[in-house]
């Protein structure tokens, strides 16, 4: 294993550890709307909501949900990944 390659693999395990742990966070938030919306809470989307608010995601006033979903699915191919 090279230097370079030793760089690379040391920098992108805590990239990759950050991503797990917002994923995870983000799914958790998923799930108990899920279960929120289930037991009939008031607001059950406040959970993803709040994920959402604390890293400036949330979608634009008056934002169309197609169009939401539409836009996320756009970024992702001309970043290279596919749905």
């Amino acid at each position: 294993m090279t230097a370079m390659t030793a760089d690379r693999e040391t920098g992108a395990r805590p990239m990759t550890a950050a991503l797990r742990a917002g994923y995870a966070e983000l799914l958790a938030a998923a799930r108990a709307s899920v279960a929120a919306a289930a037991r009939g809470d008031a607001d059950p989307v406040a959970w993803v909501r709040g994920v959402l608010e604390d890293r400036g995601q949330l979608p634009e006033p008056g934002a169309r949900p197609a169009q939401v979903v539409a836009d996320a699915r756009s970024a992702m191919r001309l970043a290279g990944w596919t749905p």
